[in-house]
C-alpha cells in the first residue's frame, strides 16, 4: 500500500493541521482523525503517542480510554469558533445532519448516499448454491417445479 508521509491535513470543521500518513489508495481519500472512534485512527495515535480526544459520549456516559466507542451518544468537543459550527450536546445523527449541511453552506462537500451494491451470483447465496424448489418424481425420476400454492419453502 502507498502512503503519503509528513504530510499535514487541515481539519475543515476546527482549522487545525493534523500530521498524518494517508493511505492513498484507501477508500474516498478522506481522513476521519478521530482516534477515539476509529480503528485505524486509535492504531496510529497510540503507535505516535497522539492524545485521544472523545467526540462522542457514549449513551451511558463511560470512557473507557483504552477502547474505541462507536455507536450512539451526544457529541462533546465538537466546536470551532473559526468556523461558527457548534455540534456539541447533539446526538450523533442529528450533528451528523448539520454537519452535512454546513459542507453544503459553504460549498465544502454535498451529501452523497452509498448504498455499497456489490455484484451477486446466485452461488454465493449459499455455499452450496442456491436453493430451486423443485420435486423429484420417484416413478419417472422427472423433475418438476413446486407448485406456486407450496411456497416459500422453509430450509432446516
Amino acid at each position: 500500500m502507498c502512503f503519503i508521509k509528513n504530510s499535514a491535513i487541515l481539519l475543515a470543521f476546527t482549522g487545525s493541521f493534523l500530521k498524518e500518513e494517508i493511505a492513498i489508495r484507501y477508500g474516498t481519500g478522506a481522513i476521519m482523525a478521530v482516534p477515539a472512534h476509529d480503528s485505524r485512527d486509535h492504531d496510529f495515535a497510540v503507535k505516535y503517542d497522539i492524545p485521544i480526544r472523545w467526540v462522542v459520549n457514549p449513551v451511558d456516559g463511560q470512557f473507557f480510554p483504552e477502547k474505541l466507542h462507536i455507536g450512539e451518544g451526544t457529541m462533546i468537543n465538537s466546536s470551532s469558533l473559526m468556523t461558527g459550527l457548534d455540534i456539541n450536546g447533539l446526538p450523533v445523527k442529528e450533528a451528523a445532519a448539520k454537519v452535512i449541511d454546513w459542507l453544503e453552506i459553504t460549498g465544502h462537500g454535498k451529501k452523497k448516499v452509498n448504498y455499497k451494491l456489490r455484484d451477486w451470483l446466485f452461488a454465493r447465496q449459499r455455499y452450496w448454491g442456491e436453493p430451486f424448489p423443485v420435486i423429484f418424481l420417484d416413478d419417472s425420476g422427472e423433475i418438476v417445479p413446486l407448485p406456486e400454492s407450496e411456497l416459500p419453502v422453509t430450509l432446516p
